[in-house]
């Protein structure tokens, strides 16, 4: 794994060797303790799989309405609600080019003839999108940052 071109490349990146053994070693462990928890704690994993997709769906399908509504739009949650949620369904079966914004473009057109406000419907979608998935990346990164940091420091320590 440490051979191959990613691997050098994860290698020169990251200033360590053997991290292949590691990363092998820690799925390894992750795959034993997942099977007990699929044997012996089947009730903990069926339970966390039904409240993290319900609290997911509030908050990706009702920051919208949030938006609307904090704009002054008289929306029907529920109507807001099940918009979004035949989008999503449907969405994934339009081709579009990767980060074109079509998506997107989907949901202002659909808002945009809900409400009739089609730039405020543009605006919503865009803040829609930047708190849903864009705010994700940036937070990934800079959390990243700072253990990649945290890890060099502690290498000059040793």
């Amino acid at each position: 794994m440490e051979h191959s071109g990613l691997g050098r490349l994860i290698s020169k990146i990251t200033r360590s060797h053997g991290w292949g053994e590691k990363a092998r070693s820690w799925s390894l462990e992750l795959k034993e303790n997942i099977s007990f928890l699929w044997k012996e704690k089947l009730h903990i994993i069926a339970l966390d799989a039904v409240l993290s997709t319900l609290i997911l769906c509030m908050q990706v399908y009702s920051l919208v309405y949030v938006f609307m509504s904090l704009a002054g739009v008289s929306l029907n949650f529920f109507d807001v609600f099940i918009t979004v949620l035949l989008l999503n369904l449907v969405v994934y079966y339009i081709p579009s080019p990767g980060a074109s914004g079509g998506i997107e473009g989907v949901y202002s057109m659909v808002f945009a003839h809900i409400t009739g406000l089609p730039q405020l419907s543009v605006l919503s979608v865009t803040i829609w999108r930047s708190a849903t998935y864009y705010l994700q990346i940036f937070f990934g990164l800079f959390f990243f940052a700072r253990l990649r940091k945290k890890v060099v420091q502690q290498k000059i320590t040793i």
